[in-house]
């Protein structure tokens, strides 16, 4: 009877033990779970909506980059060939080498005024006519943006930009149009690529571009863009969908697109999935160790997760993706630990790169504007100008030296010459020639530039230190454009000393600063000019490269501009830093090609 009862309290105080531990670990891990894979679930959907928000971003930068280069390329001088039906086949060249060299998913047509293709990067588009209400439209003066839609003149579905073509010396006059039509699909590699699926979608849902897996019929993608919630549930069970509305993009009003991803939630929730299932396995090792093991569970899963949602938080409401999430173990927990790390830096970069990529487009506009005006102005005055100065010249010789309208002839003869080259200046930097790239030795062209500028480094009594390195490969570059930009600078920097300064000029081959948007794998040749006059405050770095900005009593303030058009031609890029001591020091970057002759070159002093 004794040894019964023992047995029954020893099965009841093993059960009421269990109970009383089994209980609270079910609660505490149920809890822990529950919270953890809504935290999980909650940063899957913000990174979702994150990264299909930059996909937007970059679709708007796309097709308004489309439409810029129709805009511009409709401008070319050449496309007044239109008049005579493209007879030489200058503009059918032009549009191959700019499909070829923008790598454009598509065709470009130029059409004369009866609707007819006279040239075209497609040989087989040539002499056919269209009679569309666009086309008339755009015949009579407007420009015409259209949505996706069957091409009329190649083949698939295409969106379009029809910009008229005025005559080149009477914009009032249309001579024609420029049709640029591409199928984007060269957006599917870059937009499209990833992890989930995702696509590009109409106002009715027609698909413009679409990945491969793409798993919802058109009454989803309509149910998604529309937010129907409980419809939404019943179309895309097992996945987690975020969108994106395309908007206007600066002048451009946009097509209304929308921008759909898909993860599945099967992938998307495989790390909480191994956790619950590692925590089952813990908690049937023993009772005896199921505090201790939810104790260290707790502190390995539930504050990691738990700094990572508060990060995430913080992230979302301050923008500051500079903050990281430390990885306290080495599991799952920690791998999201990094693979949330991994994500807020590409989602950083992705950001930094769509803000240069805005202020590039927008420096391009003003640049654009301003080069057009220039070149208006300077035709507009030159002429004028030369008469004047004709005149004068002329006027002068009636009179004698000492005479005083004989002087005034002479300023003015002066003055009009100082004003043409100020002109000129302008027109160099509303059209910058093209560069004439050859291999070419670096130390040899700044050498060059040094024995010019001699004389004035003698007269102003300044000091020349010369770095350079013996072993510098070829660079592809124009040399003549580059000696005009190693002129500009060294003359900048020998005005901005006082007598007894120092100039240093070196010119080596490093790797190149990693922030910049320019990647050579095989590195850079840098020309480094420093001078030490008084320097330039750090305020004004972002100015110094403006059209017309001056700190000089005398000049058009075009130089740096130049400069820096020139090195963007040669496809490098120019940095200024202000020396901790005193001066400036202006570096130029001209990268070097991976493979070609300049890796193998060694050129000698």
């Amino acid at each position: 009877m004794i040894e019964r009862i023992r047995k029954s309290l020893v099965l009841k105080t093993a059960l009421i033990f269990f109970a009383a531990v089994l209980i609270p670990y079910v609660v505490v891990a149920a809890f822990f779970l529950g919270s953890s894979k809504k935290a999980l679930y909650n940063e899957i959907v913000d990174g979702l909506n994150t990264r299909i928000g930059l996909f937007r971003d970059a679709l708007d930068a796309r097709v308004y980059l489309l439409r810029g280069n129709a805009v511009a390329w409709a401008e070319l001088d050449v496309m007044s060939d239109i008049l005579v039906d493209d007879i030489d086949k200058r503009i059918s060249k032009i549009f191959k080498g700019l499909k070829r060299d923008y790598r454009l998913t598509g065709e470009i047509y130029a059409m004369n005024l009866d609707g007819r293709v006279v040239a075209s990067s497609n040989p087989h588009a040539i002499g056919r006519s269209v009679k569309s209400k666009w086309v008339q439209r755009t015949l009579a003066g407007e420009m015409m943006e259209m949505d996706i839609h069957p091409s009329e003149l190649g083949t698939g579905k295409v969106v379009s930009f029809a910009i008229p073509v005025t005559a080149l010396f009477d914009a009032d006059r249309t001579i024609g149009a420029l049709v640029l039509e591409s199928n984007l699909t060269g957006l599917k590699e870059s937009l499209l690529s990833g992890d989930i699926e995702a696509g590009i979608f109409t106002d009715s849902g027609e698909t413009v571009l679409a990945s491969d897996g793409w798993p919802f019929e058109k009454e989803a993608v309509l149910s998604i863009r529309n937010g129907n919630g409980k419809k939404l549930k019943n179309l895309t069970p097992g996945y987690i969908v975020a969108s994106a509305s395309s908007g206007a993009y600066y002048d451009f009003r946009g097509f209304g697109w929308t921008v759909i991803g898909a993860a599945s939630e099967d992938e998307a929730l495989k790390p909480i999935r191994t956790v619950q299932f590692t925590s089952i396995v813990i908690g049937t090792v023993g009772i005896l160790w199921i505090f201790g093991l939810v104790s260290i569970f707790a502190s390995r899963t539930v504050r990691p997760i738990k700094e990572l949602s508060m990060t995430a938080d913080h992230i979302a409401r301050t923008k500051d993706f500079s903050l990281k999430v430390k990885r306290a173990s080495s599991d799952e927990v920690g791998d999201l630990a990094d693979a949330f790390n991994h994500m807020v830096g590409e989602v950083n970069a992705h950001l930094g790169l769509v803000k240069e990529m805005e202020g590039e487009m927008r420096r391009a506009d003003r640049l654009s504007a301003l080069g057009e005006l220039s070149a208006g102005m300077a035709h507009e005055v030159k002429n004028p100008l030369g008469m004047i100065k004709s005149s004068a010249d002329m006027l002068k010789k009636r009179y004698d030296e000492k005479d005083p309208d004989g002087a005034l002839m002479k300023v003015i003869s002066e003055e009009a010459e100082r004003l043409a080259g100020i002109l000129d200046a302008f027109l160099r930097f509303a059209r910058p020639a093209a560069p004439v790239v050859a291999p070419s030795d670096i130390n040899e062209v700044v050498d060059r530039a040094l024995s010019l500028v001699g004389p004035e480094l003698k007269k102003g009594s300044i000091e020349l230190v010369r770095r350079s390195s013996t072993e510098l490969p070829l660079v592809s570059t124009d040399p003549d454009q580059l000696y005009q930009v190693l002129i500009n600078i060294i003359i900048n920097a020998i005005q901005a000393m006082e007598p007894g300064g120092t100039l240093t000029v070196g010119s080596s081959r490093v790797d190149g600063p990693r922030s910049k948007k320019i990647k050579s794998r095989a590195g850079f040749v840098e020309i480094a000019i420093t001078d030490t006059g008084k320097g330039i405050p750090v305020e004004e770095f972002d100015k110094i490269f403006n059209p017309f900005y001056t700190t000089k009593e005398t000049g058009s303030g075009l130089g740096l501009s130049i400069v820096q058009r020139i090195i963007d031609g040669l496809g490098g890029f120019v940095l200024v830093e202000k020396n901790p001591a005193e001066g400036s020091s202006f570096m130029i970057y001209l990268p070097l090609e991976e493979g070609g002759d300049n890796e193998d070159h060694t050129g000698s002093r």
